[in-house]
């Protein structure tokens, strides 16, 4: 439903601003080349974050309890590996990087490395017109996407971006 790339480490405000691209509708211009739409958004039913020090946070907490989201933590199977979709999603994205020359349109020959902006126009790309276009083992023939909308009870709230500031 949403990511935030950052170079900080972990904190409310990053969190925060990955919970808001979750919740808003989500806008993106020609520049970003997008086949689809990224039509997943609306508050959260439960927010589940790697077990640490930020899910003790007052501010996040009263946030997430403000927009009756769930707050959960997950336990990684090990200190050195986890079972959660983040690390699946990552290999993924690498299999899909090596392997697909249209992701990386704004790699030229001058520019041999990533900047956070392309990452991000990236990752959208394949979020956006390939892992939510994806069947999802779960649910027989279904994409990602038509399992968020069949799973929806009503239309997804739409809130204004300033009730998201913590």
């Amino acid at each position: 439903m949403s990511f935030y790339l950052s170079f900080k480490s972990p904190s409310n405000k990053v969190i925060t601003q990955a919970l808001r691209h979750a919740i808003l509708p989500k806008r993106y211009n020609a520049e970003y080349n997008l086949s689809r739409e990224w039509r997943t958004y609306g508050i959260l039913v439960d927010l589940c974050l790697n077990t640490s020090n930020l899910i003790t946070s007052y501010s996040l907490q009263e946030k997430v309890s403000q927009l009756g989201i769930m707050l959960h933590t997950h336990q990684p199977i090990s200190k050195f590996k986890s079972n959660s979709c983040t690390e699946k999603l990552c290999f993924t994205i690498n299999k899909y990087l090596s392997s697909n020359s249209q992701a990386s349109i704004g790699l030229g020959s001058k520019n041999n490395f990533l900047v956070l902006e392309v990452i991000e126009k990236i990752l959208v790309r394949y979020i956006v017109d390939n892992f939510n276009q994806q069947c999802s083992t779960y649910l027989s023939g279904a994409t990602r996407q038509e399992m968020w909308e069949a799973g929806l009870i009503s239309p997804p709230q739409i809130i204004q971006e300033c009730e998201l500031d913590i």
